[in-house]
């Protein structure tokens, strides 16, 4: 996604120019990757720790924006990221364990 987004900032004169730039078509293929490798994931751990695992990501694109692009990252943009890992790690953990002792949520 960063790169689709830099790709399109490029100025070009045709309409269809900003999709033929490297960026864009580099963005395109870290999609790509990011689909197979979301496949095998799940194939080999549970979905719940799967979805888990992904609320990681919400920081890592913070790093990302700030050091790729440039842009502003607040505090508040990290203590929400951080607050929206706690929250989806508290309920997958909380659902398993009640999964694991037979009661239903």
């Amino acid at each position: 996604m960063f790169f689709i987004k830099y790709g399109l900032y490029i100025k070009a004169p045709f309409i269809l120019m900003p999709f033929l730039t490297r960026y864009w078509l580099l963005g395109i293929l870290c999609i790509a990757v990011q689909a197979v490798c979301w496949q095998k994931l799940l194939r080999a751990v549970d979905l719940s720790l799967a979805y888990a695992a992904c609320s990681i990501f919400v920081i890592l694109n913070l790093i990302v924006c700030r050091l790729a692009f440039a842009e502003t990252v607040t505090l508040q943009h990290f203590a929400g990221g951080v607050l929206l890992c706690v929250g989806v790690t508290i309920i997958v953990f909380s659902k398993k364990i009640q999964y694991q002792q037979g009661t239903k949520a």
